[in-house]
């Protein structure tokens, strides 16, 4: 074989190898930074692709800190202005100047829904959630828990909405996975809720499917109605201090209702 044919052949074989290379290459799965879940339904997790071999080391980072503070909510205890925070998994009432009243390390609470009057106007009470099962009601004073409700086994906390007048306010709950609703009016002298109603509205929309709810005056009698909506097609008015349905709507038509 003449020299210049044979060194063709060999380079024809390289290139051949490095091609074969290349395409082993692009079908070797990917490494991939696998980021924190960013909340606990793991709904907004941005994974990073790459063709990393071995785990990242951080060098430096930027974000959470594990003595940040997620939300600060004021409040006026005694003479002091405060304020709410959630740390980790707990919250505390925090003076300006950095200094701690009172701490719930570990009670998981998530947000706080809003503050509750009592009979002394520096002494309110704080409602919040407890991740995705829950609430509870704490002393501004001293951070003691003064009532709390979980979800039924197998349920989330779901949709709720909280009214206020004055100083009572009213309490309303349809956790999902089930067809039950109920209710809670707040009392200022007992400051806690009070079990005020517990329907079943099975039939009426499927329970893994919300309902959504919100409040408001639907026939013009100056009181909040609850307006409740499901699937497959399902609007309902509820009495507010009942859970009695008003009147309520069904589409049958399936392709409307889904």
């Amino acid at each position: 074989i003449a020299p210049a044919i044979l060194a063709g052949l060999i380079i024809s074989a390289v290139a051949c190898q490095a091609g074969q290379k290349v395409s082993d290459d692009a079908a070797k799965p990917k490494g991939l930074w696998l980021l924190p879940r960013k909340d606990p339904g793991n709904t907004a997790r941005a994974d990073c692709p790459g063709n990393m071999k071995s785990a990242p080391r951080v060098v430096w980072s930027y974000g959470h800190d594990s003595k940040s503070y997620s939300f600060v909510r004021p409040v006026r205890i005694g003479a002091d202005t405060a304020y709410l925070v959630r740390h980790l998994n707990g919250i505390q009432a925090v003076l300006p100047n950095g200094h701690i009243l009172w701490e719930q390390p570990a009670m998981g609470a998530s947000d706080v829904v809003d503050l509750l009057a009592t009979a002394r106007t520096d002494a309110p009470v704080i409602l919040v959630t407890l991740g995705q099962y829950g609430l509870a009601m704490l002393d501004a004073v001293d951070g003691k828990m003064l009532w709390s409700w979980a979800a039924p086994a197998g349920c989330k906390l779901g949709d709720f909405r909280l009214l206020k007048r004055d100083r009572n306010a009213y309490l309303v709950v349809f956790p999902v996975n089930s067809t039950r609703g109920l209710a809670f009016e707040y009392s200022p002298s007992q400051r806690r809720m009070l079990p005020l109603w517990e329907c079943d509205y099975t039939g009426k929309y499927w329970a893994n499917f919300g309902p959504h709810l919100v409040l408001a005056d639907m026939d013009r009698d100056g009181l909040e109605e609850i307006v409740l909506a499901g699937k497959p097609g399902y609007l309902g008015v509820l009495d507010l201090r009942t859970g009695a349905v008003k009147f309520d709507y069904k589409n049958t038509h399936s392709s409307l209702a889904e």
